[in-house]
């Protein structure tokens, strides 16, 4: 496809038809890394629940959620790859988390040189032609080969009686049971919900909304695992079925309730940031370290809790990391809502996805004002200690247990005539006469005995 345009139809007319027309349309941009959606119609926006604002600048692979073993990415990987025309079904995934088949037709767009600048994309709801094909094909030797050698869990479950008609061997496999006897069970045997609830469930799937449930499945061993239940209405001349994939979302789920645990139990305060370092999520103890409520703090930026002088160099560390770079643990002033300022040790780090795409931004902020106070009143007590060695006529050494000097006063240069610097990191016993070492070592020993 070499030019977009329709050279017969004024632009506005054309505009007219890629706006209203019943088919999805995207258009992404192939020069700009991971190639973002730059134009989608009203069309796209129906189909997959989005709004524009919501997808410009993503790349269209979010539509898959994280359904990623499809035959379907691979067609479209190479087309894209050697810049040609594909057709690919894929499964996708609405905004409100529907899966719907989305038939779409990919062509690259080339400018007046040959150079590739865009692809574009058609698609279509092709679910229910899915659906009708899947009813057709149920019969048919080649959807039992799929059916039965699939890696997804499926289950064949009859509306009416809810029995288990068919499964696969996945399914035997994840469930624990031998093929026959699972073909022998009703769906209320491997679900958690009441008898009366499984059937509010049965009743749920309909021929004009495709169903994702989540719900929890006990196996044979009697372990239960949480499960998200993809569910369409399948009807064949031998009855009338819900035609369900399940799909094991118990690590997830795990993974999920660790992650909030650790986020909300945390001694410091956890920020989730945008790529822009607006707070999309943040723990209690943020907000008590901030003085202000979560919802305050979601709503606040850098410029309202940093700072005012350290401001410039919060961006500098927002475009370091967005640049690849790896930012080391550093120190920053911040300021509570009541306007008192503290110190804190901050963490920061650029999450990516799977595919190595940036998401979000991970702050953690540690409160090290105690520590801070501590390292300055030290520097204060080594200053007036140095201050008054400095400033007296006896000679003041300090050393290790083992005799090495770490200071000297400058009352040594005229006793001894030596410079302080001359005699750090030497052994103090070296300059008392061999005579009186032993005595001398022996009085310190009783001197630090002594405590």
């Amino acid at each position: 496809m070499p030019n977009a345009s329709l050279p017969h139809f004024p632009k506005n007319l054309q505009e007219q038809i890629i706006e209203n027309s019943p088919s999805g349309m995207l258009l992404v941009d192939a020069q700009q890394p991971d190639m973002p959606i730059v134009y989608v119609n009203k069309a796209f926006e129906r189909m997959t629940g989005y709004t524009a604002d919501e997808v410009l600048g993503k790349n269209a692979r979010f539509l898959q959620g994280s359904d990623h073993e499809q035959d379907g990415r691979l067609i479209i990987r190479q087309a894209l790859a050697n810049q040609e025309d594909c057709v690919a079904v894929l499964r996708n995934y609405r905004k409100d988390g529907s899966m719907f088949w989305n038939e779409i037709r990919i062509s690259p767009i080339q400018n007046l040189e040959g150079t590739t600048t865009h692809f574009v994309g058609i698609q279509n709801d092709v679910t229910d032609r899915i659906t009708s094909e899947a009813s057709l094909a149920y019969s048919e030797s080649r959807y039992h080969q799929f059916f039965e050698n699939g890696s997804a869990v499926i289950l064949l479950i009859d509306r009416h009686s809810g029995m288990i008609a068919d499964a696969n061997k996945a399914a035997a496999d994840f469930y624990g049971y031998s093929l026959d006897h699972l073909k022998s069970m009703h769906i209320k045997d491997i679900n958690t919900n009441s008898g009366e609830k499984a059937k509010q469930i049965m009743r749920q799937v309909t021929p004009d909304k495709r169903t994702v449930l989540t719900t929890r499945h006990r196996l044979a061993s009697g372990e239960l695992r949480d499960v998200d239940v993809y569910a369409s209405p399948l009807d064949t001349t031998e009855g009338s079925f819900n035609y369900t994939i399940v799909v094991d979302i118990t690590e997830k789920r795990v993974a999920e309730w660790r992650y909030r645990a650790l986020f909300e139990q945390s001694n410091d305060g956890v920020f989730i940031l945008d790529l822009m370092g607006k707070p999309l999520q943040v723990n209690q103890r943020a907000a008590d370290l901030f003085g202000y409520s979560v919802d305050e703090l979601l709503h606040l930026s850098n410029r309202d809790i940093v700072a005012p002088e350290k401001y410039e160099s919060a961006l500098n560390v927002l475009q370091q990391l967005l640049a690849g770079e790896t930012v080391p643990p550093y120190s920053r002033i911040f300021r509570r809502k009541d306007k008192t300022l503290f110190f804190a040790e901050l963490n920061m780090e650029l999450v990516r996805d799977m595919d190595g795409n940036p998401i979000h931004i991970q702050r953690i902020v540690r409160d090290i004002t105690e520590r801070k106070l501590a390292e300055n009143a030290l520097r204060e007590s080594e200053e007036k200690y140095r201050l008054l060695a400095e400033h007296v006529k006896e000679v003041i050494i300090k050393f290790s247990t083992d005799g090495i000097c770490s200071y000297v006063s400058p009352a040594i240069y005229p006793m001894l005539g030596y410079q302080p610097e001359e005699l750090i990191g030497h052994n103090a016993y070296d300059w008392v006469h061999p005579d009186d070492r032993a005595s001398s070592q022996r009085t310190i020993r009783q001197s630090l005995a002594a405590g």
